[in-house]
C-alpha cells in the first residue's frame, strides 16, 4: 500500500510503509502529520495508522537515506476542485457538442501527473464519455424499432445525473465509478 504524507499543507508521496517508518525513525515524520492511502475516505494522523512504531530507534544505515523530494502536488482541496470541474465540464456539451467530450479529457491530461486521484477520476470520466457515446449510438439504432424512444429518456437522465453525483463525491474527496461504465482505461 502506498501512502501520501501531508506536512504543513505540503502533500508528498507516494511512499511505502517502510519509507514512512524510516521517516518516523529519523524524526522527519511526526504522529500529528496526516497520511492518506488509496481507498481511504479521509486523511488520518500518522498516530492512527496501524503498524507504525513511534517508539523504536532509527534504523541503521551505512549512509543516511535521503528524503525523496516532494512531488509537485496540490493540497487536497485543489485536487478535489479539479476533479469536480472534470465531472461538471461534461455539461459544456450543451453549449458546443464536442466541448463536453474534449474539455474533461483536456483537464485530465493537463493535471493527471499532479495527483493519482486526478488521474483515476479522469480515467473514470473518459470511460464514461466513450461508454455514453456507444450507448447513444445503440439507442439511435433502436429508434428505428421504436424501442429507442423508450430507452432514450433513461439514458439522457443518466448522462445528466452521473456527472452531478461524480462531482458531489469528488468535492468530498471520494472516487466514484459511474454505473454501467465500460472500462476502456484501467481504473
Amino acid at each position: 500500500m502506498n501512502f501520501y504524507l501531508s506536512q504543513n499543507g505540503q502533500n508528498m508521496g507516494p511512499y511505502s510503509r517502510t519509507q514512512i517508518q524510516t521517516f518516523i525513525g529519523q524524526g522527519l515524520a511526526f504522529p500529528h502529520d496526516l497520511v492518506w492511502a488509496e481507498g481511504w475516505t479521509t486523511w488520518l494522523p500518522l498516530s492512527q495508522v496501524p503498524g507504525l512504531d513511534f517508539q523504536s530507534s532509527p534504523p541503521k544505515f551505512d549512509s543516511p537515506p535521503s528524503l525523496p523530494s516532494p512531488r509537485d502536488v496540490l493540497p487536497s482541496s485543489g485536487v478535489n476542485l479539479i476533479c469536480v470541474w472534470m465531472h461538471l465540464s461534461q455539461f459544456t456539451a450543451f453549449l458546443t457538442l464536442c466541448a463536453g467530450y474534449i474539455l474533461p479529457i483536456l483537464i485530465w491530461q493537463l493535471n493527471k501527473g499532479t495527483h493519482p486521484v486526478i488521474d483515476k477520476q479522469g480515467r473514470i470520466i473518459a470511460n464514461w464519455i466513450i461508454t455514453s457515446l456507444i450507448y447513444d449510438l445503440i439507442v439511435i439504432l433502436l429508434c428505428f424499432f421504436w424501442i429507442g424512444f423508450l430507452v432514450a429518456p433513461f439514458l439522457a437522465l443518466a448522462e445528466v445525473i452521473f456527472p452531478i453525483i461524480g462531482a458531489v463525491k469528488a468535492s468530498r474527496g471520494e472516487v466514484w465509478d459511474y454505473p454501467m461504465n465500460i472500462n476502456f482505461f484501467k481504473v
